[in-house]
């Protein structure tokens, strides 16, 4: 990070977004990982995200990227400045520990070790409860009542206020749930803005609706409004010590997000106690707002990125998670901590008190949808060219849409037996595949036989993975054929003992789709 802060004029990084990644939550794989895990090569993994969506490199938005200069130039300058770096010539040093790391709006990056960020987050949620203490003692003072007085309904207030973030997160769950159930996920995906109805909207409606009626139902009480909104906007801070406390408990580094949510308040506090606004009418709100003001701009800049980042993400993760409950959480907590501290001011206001409901309406299409296995059930796969190993895992989920018009290909894969050999117990077959740049093998071992062996990895059989097997394969300049063999074992020789399935790919061609292909793609946003 100390490179990256040196080399990178316009830094993009944050602890949070390298932690859903390493939680599985991100379903963003490249090759990186693959040496990295598999061949425990050490390198640098580059992606890039345009105004439109984040960008899968290849030949064509690879020339794009290489052509805006500030991109290169600062990938150069920071390339340079780790091959130059002490950290290259012994390693050994910097080989454990994390970072703390994030960018305010582009402008700059703040990193530190977690050891620093474990002290700061204790140190501020400890000066966080301090300031909280004497703005409440100071309150006390100004309205005659007891210490002990104040402090009841400052409990009451936390309690309620603790529920109300419950209940916010709790009703965006709903939402999730019942999205699921009528069958209608995903809508955010092609209309990111139906995000503010569906889960925006339920956790400000959670967030108020307790303390709208506390408020209503206690206004001849001693405490005035304005005493009662503080101790709202000072339970809010307690709620995110307590996240902040049990996040950096249990590891977690992006527990700085509601750090910084109560550094701020906490500024608000001693500033209004310094200032002697706190007692006086209204005069609060002064520091309240301007203290929010950074908060609200980075909290806002940090949760648009990452929503618009993983919303077209999302669509590669297949079955394993469930996307509309990732979604919902994350815009749960980038609405909690923009708004939390400025919904207190709005409970001043008797018409922000009077809550309204709307209704979102989605766009449906009238799609024929068919379940994969239902009249293929003697066939490999059921003759479906899965494009690479998400579809493939996910086949049993799966579902398609019958075309009524076939493409004209310019020629099939062609797949040639080269040799057969037999041995006692064993046959061993040696092949030949040529077709496009992008293409599947398909094996599966009939009955009484099992793959033994063949030139692709062994991982699969080693750990005894269910058949039939998919191998993915691509190539770019180089078209030769691919040569591969599999060797069973078997019990006669004489009879079948494989079946193998080829599936072909043009992607890159445009000019090979059809018309009904082409209505069916924009049907979808842009970046797919």
């Amino acid at each position: 990070m100390r490179h990256y802060h040196q080399s990178v004029v316009n830094p993009f990084a944050t602890t949070l977004g390298e932690e859903i990644f390493q939680a599985g939550l991100l379903p963003s794989d490249t090759d990186f990982r693959i040496f990295r895990d598999h061949g425990h090569v050490p390198g640098l993994d580059f992606d890039f995200m345009t105004t439109d969506s984040p960008i899968i490199l290849n030949t064509t938005n690879l020339m794009k990227f290489l052509e805006e200069p500030f991109k290169t130039q600062e990938i150069t300058c920071l390339l340079w400045s780790i091959a130059n770096g002490k950290e290259l010539e012994d390693p050994e040093p910097y080989a454990e520990g994390h970072v703390i790391f994030y960018d305010v709006c582009g402008w700059f990056l703040v990193f530190y070790t977690k050891t620093v960020g474990i002290a700061l987050n204790y140190t501020f949620s400890v000066i966080g409860l301090i300031a909280i203490t004497a703005s409440v003692w100071s309150m006390a003072k100004k309205c005659g009542q007891s210490n002990l007085t104040v402090a009841k309904n400052f409990g009451i207030i936390f309690a309620i206020q603790l529920v109300s973030v419950l209940l916010a997160i709790g009703l965006n769950f709903a939402m999730a749930a019942f999205m699921d159930a009528v069958g209608s996920p995903l809508v955010w995906y092609g209309h990111p803005w139906a995000l503010f109805g569906l889960y925006v909207c339920p956790t400000l409606f959670g967030l108020a609706l307790l303390p709208s009626l506390y408020l209503e139902h206690t206004r001849k009480e001693i405490l005035s409004l304005n005493a009662k909104s503080q101790l709202f906007a000072h339970s809010n801070c307690v709620v995110m010590i307590l996240f902040t406390i049990i996040g950096t408990a249990m590891g977690i580094r992006s527990s700085y997000i509601f750090m910084l949510g109560v550094l701020f308040h906490t500024i608000c506090i001693i500033l209004n106690l310094l200032t002697m606004f706190q007692n006086k009418q209204f005069l609060w709100i002064f520091w309240n707002i301007m203290s929010q003001i950074l908060p609200f701009l980075y909290f806002a800049y940090l949760g648009t990125f990452l929503i618009r980042t993983l919303i077209p993400m999302k669509g590669r993760g297949g079955m394993s998670g469930n996307p509309e409950i990732h979604i919902c959480l994350l815009c749960f907590v980038f609405t909690w901590l923009a708004t939390g501290f400025l919904t207190p001011v709005l409970y001043l206001f008797k018409m922000t008190r009077t809550i309204t409901l709307n209704k979102i309406i989605s766009e449906n299409k009238n799609l024929i949808l068919n379940e994969i296995g239902e009249d293929c059930k003697n066939e490999v796969l059921c003759k479906f060219p899965f494009f690479n190993h998400r579809w493939f895992k996910n086949r049993n989920s799966a579902y398609y849409f019958k075309a009524e018009t076939q493409p004209k290909l310019p020629y099939f894969p062609k797949l040639t037996l080269k040799n057969k050999q037999t041995s006692s117990g064993k046959v061993k077959y040696e092949f030949q595949l040529t077709g496009p740049h992008h293409m599947g093998i398909f094996l599966a071992p009939v009955e009484n036989s099992k793959i033994s062996s063949w030139t692709f990895n062994t991982t699969m059989l080693d750990k005894n993975w269910k058949p039939p097997y998919f191998m993915y394969m691509s190539w770019g300049v180089d078209s030769s054929p691919y040569e591969f063999f599999v060797e069973l074992e078997t019990q006669s020789s004489n009879e079948p003992v494989l079946e193998i399935g080829i599936g072909g790919h043009w992607i890159f061609e445009p000019e090979l789709f059809t018309e009904e292909y082409k209505q069916f793609l924009g049907l979808f946003p842009k970046f797919v």
